[in-house]
C-alpha cells in the first residue's frame, strides 16, 4: 500500500487515525515507507468508528490540511467511502481508497460532502501486479 500512496499526485498532509495498535502500527508504517511525514493524530472514538464519527473528526479540522488520509476499521471505513462515492465497493483489510472531493473548508466534509471515487487498491490486486 505504501508504494501507491507514494505514487499519487499528492501526499497526505495529516492523518487521523484510530488509536488501535494495528492501525497506529499501519499508519507509522505506510507513510514511513511512502517517504511521507504527515502528522498523525490518534483519536479514541475513531476505534470501530460509524461514517458520521469519521465526518464529525474531518469537519473538525482547520483550514490547513489539504489532504487527510483516513486510518480505521471495517465497516465504518468502507460505508464512509459508499457514502461519499455514491457506490458500493468491496473494501478489504488494507485497501486504499482515494476520494476526491471539492470543499471549501473540511467542515463540508461534516455536513455531507460527496466527492468522486478516483480508485481502490485492494491488497490482492497490488499482489497480482507485482507478482
Amino acid at each position: 500500500m505504501a508504494g501507491q500512496l507514494a505514487s499519487l499526485p499528492t501526499l497526505p498532509d495529516l492523518v487521523l487515525c484510530s488509536t488501535a495498535l494495528r492501525a497506529r502500527d499501519t499508519a507509522v508504517g505506510v507513510l514511513a515507507a511512502a517517504g511521507c511525514d504527515a502528522e498523525i493524530r490518534l483519536q479514541r472514538r475513531l476505534y470501530l468508528a460509524a461514517p458520521a464519527t469519521w465526518r464529525t473528526a474531518v469537519g473538525e479540522l482547520g483550514s490547513g490540511f489539504g489532504h487527510v488520509l483516513l486510518v480505521g476499521h471495517n465497516p465504518g471505513l468502507e460505508e464512509l467511502v459508499a457514502e461519499l462515492a455514491g457506490e458500493h465497493c468491496d473494501f478489504p483489510t488494507a485497501a486504499l481508497a482515494r476520494v476526491e472531493l471539492s470543499l471549501d473548508s473540511w467542515s463540508g466534509f461534516a455536513q455531507g460532502g460527496r466527492g468522486d471515487l478516483a480508485g481502490v487498491w485492494r491488497p490482492r490486486e497490488l499482489a497480482t501486479r507485482l507478482g
